[in-house]
């Protein structure tokens, strides 16, 4: 990418990295150098950013925790945006009977999501427990085994309209999680349109019997 006075501002206003290796940012450590990198730490300065590239027609691509991803020699152009940054810990909110809500954005490692819920005795996620990557990858790989997703946990998710920037949220009944595979396969045309910014799950919680 050609260093032009408004790709040097922009460098310099969200501390991008520059020629930066995706061998780093992959969990098989391969992949050729991008041209811009960040690491948003909230959804004001992601907006921000993706605002500022818009306006210099600069190129971005998203990257979660890096798994079941292969990037080439030759890189990535434009701007990568890597989401293991966007989170601000695990909320849990107690519903009737032993019902809970549980509440974590895109950023946050699955593992950790498992283990919070082991620590606070709650079921549900066993099928999980192994599985890399961040919650915003695992909802939209609808990660799982071959008798279980995680779409079948989740509540609501927050996303963003890559095209307004507007945020909207999508409940249960507005969700198709295809019993294998991506949720991108059953809504193909979010592919390009949206990021998930927060998951709500619901869980039981049976304390006398922790997983």
């Amino acid at each position: 990418m050609k260093p032009t006075p408004g790709i040097s501002e922009l460098i310099q206003a969200f501390n991008l990295k520059t020629d930066v290796p995706m061998a780093a940012y992959t969990r098989l450590n391969v992949g050729g150098p991008a041209d811009l990198l960040a690491q948003p730490g909230t959804r004001q300065e992601l907006v921000q950013l993706l605002k500022a590239s818009r306006k210099l027609s600069v190129p971005v691509t998203f990257v979660g925790g890096g798994c079941n991803l292969l990037v080439s020699d030759q890189g990535i152009r434009g701007l990568v945006v890597v989401t293991t940054k966007l989170k601000s810990g695990i909320r849990m909110q107690n519903l009737a009977g032993k019902r809970v809500r549980v509440i974590m954005e895109a950023g946050e490692r699955l593992s950790t999501v498992c283990t919070y819920a082991a620590r606070h005795g709650l079921t549900g996620l066993e099928f999980c427990a192994g599985i890399p990557g961040t919650m915003g990858g695992a909802v939209v790989m609808n990660a799982g085994t071959a008798s279980h997703g995680i779409g079948e946990l989740v509540h609501n998710l927050e996303i963003m309209d890559l095209k307004s920037l507007d945020i909207h949220t999508l409940e249960k009944q507005d969700l198709v999680f295809p019993t294998a595979g991506s949720l991108w396969k059953a809504r193909s045309s979010w592919a390009s349109h949206w990021i998930w910014l927060r998951v709500t799950r619901m869980k039981s919680n049976r304390q006398s019997t922790p997983f």
